[in-house]
């Protein structure tokens, strides 16, 4: 099937959450790569405390454009000099945990990479 295809199928899906490649659904993938983030967040803050480190974990309303996201929010660990940022665009559900946290609240994100860059030179 061709690409183009494939994404005017998801297109007018309207229920994207159950498109599923025979094993997982979309919402599934999403649901579980989120659980995974926020875990690795935590850890990572935890570690930082413990280190007493200059790094610390940020929240934001609004991206590093300054754009407010509808049902999302910003969340990440402001590195080292010379180690990229980490960070995500999340749903506003685990805004409540991520804030028992407390992380500095900044008025923008600041910019990170894509998750997958940042997690490999920060690891």
């Amino acid at each position: 099937m061709k690409k183009d295809l494939i994404n005017q199928i998801i297109k007018d899906t309207t229920d994207k959450a159950s498109i599923s490649d025979g094993l997982f659904t979309l919402g599934e993938l999403h649901s579980d790569r989120l659980s995974l983030y926020v875990t690795i967040i935590t850890l990572l803050d935890k570690v930082i405390k413990a280190q007493k480190s200059e790094e610390f974990l940020w929240i934001s309303d609004l991206n590093s454009k300054g754009e407010k996201i509808k049902h999302h929010f910003f969340v990440g660990i402001k590195s080292k000099p010379g180690i990229e940022n980490i960070g995500a665009m999340v749903p506003n559900i685990v805004k409540p945990y991520m804030e028992t946290l407390n992380p500095k609240i900044l008025m923008q994100s600041p910019d990170f990479p894509p998750l997958h860059k940042s997690l490999i030179t920060y690891l």
